[in-house]
Parts: structure tokens; C-alpha cells; sequence
């Protein structure tokens, strides 16, 4: 994979030009390489030559990663120790590398960044930072005759009320996302390729994002793994962290519990809303998102859920289509909302009766510590002293439950497919 840029009146363009020779193209069947640009629009001040040349390589990574096959040429050099780590991470080379670049040191009187989304475990990780974290959302730029259900209005509307509140905020346009059929993140992080472009231009010096439990330590799915032995961490948070601006993961020992808990009370609580097809304050309750994060709301406020307010959830296309699932993502969600639960709703009953295993549920609504280390030494007193003021600590029996966490025997036994399959009939009727 080739790639070269050039930058006009504010607008950085990208450039790629696959060789299928070397093994570039389509990641799988499902996820295909479809356009070979993408541009970024910077802001009004912005230098490219500004810019780190290890993180020019790692945005351009992010951005085409799965689709390189043996390596990746660019149009700048970068530093032997990012492209040396690359290859050892990756199996993969980028070049041309220039033996005179040294890593990146962020300035003194650096902030952190965060790859702000408007969701409610973004807006989480907003509360826990200091106030002088600088939220950066990426805005999709939609091409002209394109049709999407995706609606910006209501991160569009966050990032506004942030700027009005004093708090350090960009909103980055950018058509990124439609590199890859179908249309999404290259990889997961790929929405802070704004924060790395720009994190020279506001002095970065770490980068956060709204990590989640569920999704650091796999808790809810099938077993429990250490975020520090999983690929992705060793990958990318090692990049990240040669370019001078390692992870910040303040929520990433906090449940989907947690962070809803969190959000329910802090100032920027009335800005969070996670579903991105509706409209500002007003979300689809058509998705998988809204199914649960409406729901986990009420449970954590202590509010009945109506049985009709149910019936409608469980007729949502999207969530049955999970839900009728043998496992369900994010299980552990769909457990602490279900023995919350106190009616008699039939499907809630059903759903109970699936995933409802005995877990200690109210761990979910504590922080799990030993993930502090991924929080910079700079920052996590300040960030463990906010945690503190919404959640309690995990007790170290609580934090063995969350290491012991595994469904596997749970999800092969008869009891659990028997419950699983008269859910999925339920949902059927």
C-alpha cells in the first residue's frame, strides 16, 4: 500500500494505491477496501509540516490498517523506533525510515486529548478528565446522494453545549469511514485519527477514549481476558505510546452499568446520548443501543418500567436480532438490567430466566482498580478521585469474580439453551 497527501485551504487529502501483489485489498468478504481517498478537514491555524512524522504513520494506519497486506510506503519518514515496533507488532513493514527522527516528547503544558463520540461512555470519560481535556469528535462527512440513518445531530449538539460551558472542543469533518465497506471505523481507535493530527497543534499529550469494561476485559462475553495481553493493547497501545501519545483509559475498569451511573449524575449527564440515528434528546429507541441504555436508565433510577415501554422494546428488529441470540453481547448489561427488574412483564420473565446466573450483579456499579495503569501516572490521582465520587472501589473478591468471569459451561449447559430457546419463541410470537 502506497500512500501520499497533500494539504490545500485546510482540507488534508489522503491518498492510497493498493498492491494486490503484496497482498492488499478487502480484509474479508464482509469488510472490503472501497475507496482509495479520504479527507480530513483541519482547523483554521493548522500546519501539516507541524505535524510528527510518527503520528502522520499512525493516523494513516488506523486508517487503512486491515486492508495492507506486506507493507505500507509513505510520503514522509518516520522514526526507526515506531517503524522497528511496527514490524515486530505487526508482521508488517512501513517505510521510508529516517535514522535522524527521534520519538515524539509532548510539550510542556500538554493536555490530554479525548476522541470524543457525544455517547454516554464517551461523556463518562469527559466527567472523570480534567477540565482541561480537549474533546475532539469526529464528524462523518456524508457524500453528496448517499442514504444513511446515521444522524450527527445530537454529538453536534454535545460538542456545541461543551464550547458554551468553556470546555476545549473540536469538531473534525472528515470521510474517513468510508474507506471500508461497509461503512465504519478501519479500526476501533481510527476515530482519534483527528486527535493524533492535531495533537501537535494543541500540545497532546495522551489520548482517551470510552473504553468500557465490557470491552477492555471481554466481561459480558464469553470469558474474561487481561486488556493488557490482548493484541489489540500490545498493538496499538504500544504505537500509540511511541507517538507520544499513549491511551487514557479512565472508563475501561467501569461496567456500561458504571458509566450510565456516572452520567445520571454529572453535569454533562443531559448531553449524553449514545444512539446515533435520532435526533438531539430524542433517540430512535429503534436500535440495540437504545434497547439497553434506555432500559440500564431506568433500572439505575429506580423507575418501573411500563409493560408497554417493553412490548416496544422487545419489538425492536435490531435488539430481538441480538437478543435471540444463544449469547448476547454485552451480557452482563442484559443480567444487571434483568434482576433489577421487578414486574411481570413475560418477556422481561423470559429474559431473566436466560441470563440471570448468579453473578454479583452490583459489582457492576463499582470501578475495577487494576485498571489504573492504563491511565497516565500524570493524571490518575485526579482521575481515581473523580471515580470516587460515583463509584465505589471493587472489594478483592469483587475483582476475582470479574477475573473468574467465564460463560463458557454456563452457555453449553442444558438449563441455559432450554431458557435461551423458549426466550427465542417468545420473541418470535
Amino acid at each position: 500500500m502506497k500512500c501520499k497527501s497533500n494539504f490545500k485551504n485546510g482540507a488534508w487529502t489522503f491518498n492510497f494505491k493498493a498492491e494486490p501483489e503484496l497482498g492488499d485489498g478487502d480484509f474479508s468478504n464482509k469488510v472490503r477496501f472501497s475507496r482509495e481517498s479520504f479527507v480530513i478537514e483541519m482547523p483554521k491555524g493548522f500546519n501539516p509540516d507541524d505535524v510528527h512524522p510518527d503520528l502522520y504513520g499512525l493516523a494513516v494506519l488506523l486508517s487503512v490498517y486491515p486492508f495492507v497486506g506486506k507493507r505500507i510506503e509513505l510520503d514522509k519518514a518516520v522514526s526507526p523506533v515506531f517503524a522497528n515496533a511496527f514490524k515486530k507488532l505487526s508482521n508488517k513493514s512501513i517505510s521510508p525510515i529516517d535514522e535522524g527522527i527521534e520519538v515524539r516528547k509532548p510539550p510542556s503544558h500538554s493536555v490530554p486529548g479525548l476522541a470524543f463520540s457525544g455517547g454516554v461512555d464517551s461523556t463518562a470519560a469527559l466527567t472523570l478528565l480534567p477540565a482541561s481535556t480537549v474533546a475532539i469528535f469526529l464528524e462523518r462527512i456524508i457524500p453528496e446522494g448517499v442514504k444513511t440513518i446515521y444522524r450527527k445531530d445530537a454529538a453536534k449538539f454535545s460538542v456545541e453545549e461543551l464550547r458554551k460551558a468553556g470546555r476545549a472542543v473540536h469538531s473534525i469533518r472528515t470521510d474517513l469511514e468510508y474507506l471500508r465497506d461497509p461503512v465504519g471505523f478501519p479500526v476501533d481507535v481510527s476515530n482519534s485519527v483527528p486527535a493524533i493530527l492535531l495533537a501537535d497543534h494543541i500540545g497532546l499529550d495522551s489520548i482517551a477514549f470510552g473504553t468500557i469494561l465490557e470491552s477492555a476485559y471481554r466481561v459480558g462475553h464469553e470469558k474474561y481476558v487481561d486488556y493488557a495481553v490482548r493484541s489489540h493493547y500490545i498493538r496499538w497501545g504500544t504505537l500509540f505510546e511511541i507517538s507520544g501519545v499513549p491511551f487514557n483509559l479512565v472508563t475501561s475498569g467501569i461496567s456500561e452499568v458504571g458509566t450510565s451511573k456516572i452520567v445520571l449524575e454529572s453535569e454533562f449527564g443531559y448531553l449524553a446520548q449514545s444512539c446515533m440515528r435520532g435526533g438531539v434528546r430524542n433517540p430512535c429507541f429503534n436500535c440495540w443501543k437504545c434497547f439497553r441504555k434506555l432500559l440500564l436508565d431506568r433500572v439505575l433510577s429506580g423507575e418501573p418500567i411500563p409493560d408497554d415501554l417493553l412490548d416496544k422494546a422487545f419489538s425492536i428488529k435490531e435488539a430481538k436480532k441480538f437478543l435471540s441470540k444463544d449469547f448476547i453481547k454485552h451480557q452482563n448489561v442484559i443480567e444487571f438490567i434483568s434482576s433489577m427488574y421487578s414486574g411481570n412483564h413475560k418477556g422481561m420473565r423470559l429474559l431473566a430466566d436466560k441470563v440471570c446466573n448468579n453473578h454479583n450483579i452490583s459489582m457492576y456499579k463499582k470501578w475495577y482498580s487494576k485498571s489504573v495503569k492504563f491511565i497516565p501516572a500524570q493524571y490518575r490521582e485526579h482521575v481515581t478521585q473523580k471515580i470516587s465520587r460515583y463509584l465505589d472501589i471493587m472489594s478483592p473478591k469483587e475483582e476475582k469474580a470479574i477475573e473468574d468471569y467465564n460463560l463458557e459451561e454456563i452457555l453449553s449447559s442444558d438449563s441455559y439453551k432450554t431458557a435461551s430457546d423458549k426466550f427465542a419463541n417468545y420473541l418470535l410470537q
